[in-house]
Protein backbone atom coordinates (compact mmCIF):
# COMPACT_ATOMS: atom_id res chain seq x y z
CA UNK A 1 0.00 0.00 0.00
CA UNK A 2 1.36 3.47 -0.82
CA UNK A 3 -0.01 5.14 2.36
CA UNK A 4 -1.44 8.12 0.48
CA UNK A 5 -4.41 9.77 2.09
CA UNK A 6 -6.99 12.19 0.80
CA UNK A 7 -7.17 15.57 2.53
CA UNK A 8 -10.92 16.19 2.55
CA UNK A 9 -10.44 19.88 3.46
CA UNK A 10 -8.52 20.42 0.20
CA UNK A 11 -10.72 18.15 -1.90
CA UNK A 12 -13.61 19.53 -3.92
CA UNK A 13 -15.61 18.64 -6.99
CA UNK A 14 -17.31 20.35 -9.93
CA UNK A 15 -20.40 19.20 -11.77
CA UNK A 16 -20.22 20.26 -15.40
CA UNK A 17 -23.41 21.43 -17.06
CA UNK A 18 -24.50 23.73 -19.92
CA UNK A 19 -24.38 27.39 -18.96
CA UNK A 20 -28.06 27.89 -19.73
CA UNK A 21 -29.21 24.85 -17.69
CA UNK A 22 -28.49 25.26 -13.99
CA UNK A 23 -28.44 22.19 -11.78
CA UNK A 24 -31.82 21.19 -10.39
CA UNK A 25 -30.53 19.31 -7.37
CA UNK A 26 -27.81 19.93 -4.85
CA UNK A 27 -25.39 17.00 -4.75
CA UNK A 28 -23.46 16.05 -1.64
CA UNK A 29 -20.54 13.64 -1.74
CA UNK A 30 -19.42 12.21 1.57
CA UNK A 31 -16.23 10.34 2.34
CA UNK A 32 -15.90 8.78 5.79
CA UNK A 33 -18.89 10.87 6.97
CA UNK A 34 -17.19 14.11 5.86
CA UNK A 35 -18.78 16.12 3.07
CA UNK A 36 -16.61 17.07 0.08
CA UNK A 37 -17.32 20.63 -0.98
CA UNK A 38 -18.79 21.48 -4.36
CA UNK A 39 -17.25 24.43 -6.22
CA UNK A 40 -18.26 26.40 -9.28
CA UNK A 41 -14.65 26.38 -10.47
CA UNK A 42 -11.44 24.56 -9.59
CA UNK A 43 -7.80 25.10 -10.39
CA UNK A 44 -6.29 22.20 -12.35
CA UNK A 45 -2.75 22.37 -13.74
CA UNK A 46 -2.81 26.15 -13.30
CA UNK A 47 -6.05 26.62 -15.20
CA UNK A 48 -9.34 27.62 -13.62
CA UNK A 49 -12.03 25.27 -14.95
CA UNK A 50 -15.59 26.36 -14.25
CA UNK A 51 -18.73 24.26 -14.17
CA UNK A 52 -19.96 25.52 -17.56
CA UNK A 53 -16.56 25.15 -19.28
CA UNK A 54 -16.83 28.76 -20.43
CA UNK A 55 -13.29 29.60 -19.17
CA UNK A 56 -14.67 32.91 -17.88
CA UNK A 57 -13.17 32.37 -14.41
CA UNK A 58 -9.72 31.77 -15.90
CA UNK A 59 -10.00 34.74 -18.24
CA UNK A 60 -11.02 36.98 -15.32
CA UNK A 61 -8.06 35.73 -13.27
CA UNK A 62 -5.54 36.40 -16.06
CA UNK A 63 -7.12 39.80 -16.78
CA UNK A 64 -6.73 40.74 -13.13
CA UNK A 65 -3.05 39.73 -13.13
CA UNK A 66 -2.37 41.62 -16.36
CA UNK A 67 -4.20 44.68 -15.03
CA UNK A 68 -1.95 44.69 -11.95
CA UNK A 69 1.17 44.43 -14.13
CA UNK A 70 0.04 47.26 -16.39
CA UNK A 71 -0.88 49.39 -13.35
CA UNK A 72 2.58 48.78 -11.89
CA UNK A 73 4.21 49.81 -15.17
CA UNK A 74 2.09 52.97 -15.17
CA UNK A 75 3.13 53.83 -11.62
CA UNK A 76 6.87 53.36 -12.21
CA UNK A 77 6.77 55.24 -15.54
CA UNK A 78 7.98 58.60 -14.12
CA UNK A 79 11.02 56.98 -12.49
CA UNK A 80 12.54 55.20 -15.50
CA UNK A 81 13.72 56.39 -18.88
CA UNK A 82 11.91 55.86 -22.20
CA UNK A 83 14.25 53.12 -23.44
CA UNK A 84 13.65 50.93 -20.38
CA UNK A 85 9.91 51.60 -20.57
CA UNK A 86 9.77 50.50 -24.23
CA UNK A 87 11.72 47.36 -23.32
CA UNK A 88 9.32 46.61 -20.46
CA UNK A 89 6.30 47.13 -22.73
CA UNK A 90 7.84 44.86 -25.35
CA UNK A 91 8.61 42.19 -22.73
CA UNK A 92 5.08 42.50 -21.36
CA UNK A 93 3.63 41.93 -24.83
CA UNK A 94 5.89 38.90 -25.31
CA UNK A 95 4.83 37.49 -21.93
CA UNK A 96 1.15 38.02 -22.79
CA UNK A 97 1.58 36.21 -26.11
CA UNK A 98 3.47 33.34 -24.44
CA UNK A 99 0.78 33.03 -21.73
CA UNK A 100 -1.97 32.96 -24.35
CA UNK A 101 -0.16 30.30 -26.41
CA UNK A 102 0.47 28.17 -23.30
CA UNK A 103 -3.17 28.62 -22.26
CA UNK A 104 -4.38 27.46 -25.67
CA UNK A 105 -2.05 24.43 -25.57
CA UNK A 106 -3.17 23.48 -22.05
CA UNK A 107 -6.84 23.90 -22.98
CA UNK A 108 -6.33 21.63 -25.99
CA UNK A 109 -4.59 19.05 -23.78
CA UNK A 110 -7.40 19.20 -21.21
CA UNK A 111 -10.03 18.82 -23.95
CA UNK A 112 -8.14 15.79 -25.30
CA UNK A 113 -7.97 14.30 -21.78
CA UNK A 114 -11.71 14.89 -21.28
CA UNK A 115 -12.45 13.24 -24.66
CA UNK A 116 -10.27 10.24 -23.74
CA UNK A 117 -12.04 9.93 -20.38
CA UNK A 118 -15.46 10.14 -22.06
CA UNK A 119 -14.43 7.49 -24.61
CA UNK A 120 -13.18 5.20 -21.82
CA UNK A 121 -16.38 5.70 -19.84
CA UNK A 122 -18.47 4.92 -22.93
CA UNK A 123 -16.41 1.78 -23.61
CA UNK A 124 -16.88 0.67 -20.00
CA UNK A 125 -20.64 1.29 -20.22
CA UNK A 126 -20.84 -0.74 -23.43
CA UNK A 127 -18.80 -3.58 -21.89
CA UNK A 128 -20.88 -3.58 -18.72
CA UNK A 129 -24.09 -3.55 -20.76
CA UNK A 130 -22.86 -6.44 -22.91
CA UNK A 131 -21.79 -8.36 -19.83
CA UNK A 132 -25.11 -7.70 -18.14
CA UNK A 133 -27.08 -8.73 -21.24
CA UNK A 134 -25.10 -11.93 -21.80
CA UNK A 135 -24.39 -12.83 -18.17
CA UNK A 136 -27.09 -15.45 -18.06
CA UNK A 137 -25.84 -16.99 -21.31
CA UNK A 138 -22.32 -17.17 -19.91
CA UNK A 139 -23.61 -18.92 -16.83
CA UNK A 140 -25.64 -21.35 -18.93
CA UNK A 141 -22.72 -22.11 -21.20
CA UNK A 142 -20.51 -22.75 -18.18
CA UNK A 143 -23.10 -25.08 -16.71
CA UNK A 144 -23.51 -26.88 -20.05
CA UNK A 145 -19.78 -27.30 -20.53
CA UNK A 146 -19.21 -29.23 -17.28
CA UNK A 147 -18.13 -32.79 -17.64
CA UNK A 148 -20.33 -35.32 -15.94
CA UNK A 149 -18.49 -38.39 -14.75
Amino acid sequence: MNRLSLNINKTNFVIFHPYNKPLKQKITIKLHKNAISEKDSVKYLGIMIDSTLSWQTHIDKISKKMSRAIGLLYKIRPFINIKIMKTLKFLTIIVIVIVIVILIIVIIIIIIIIIIIIIRINIMIVLLTLFHNYKSEFQISLVDSKFIE
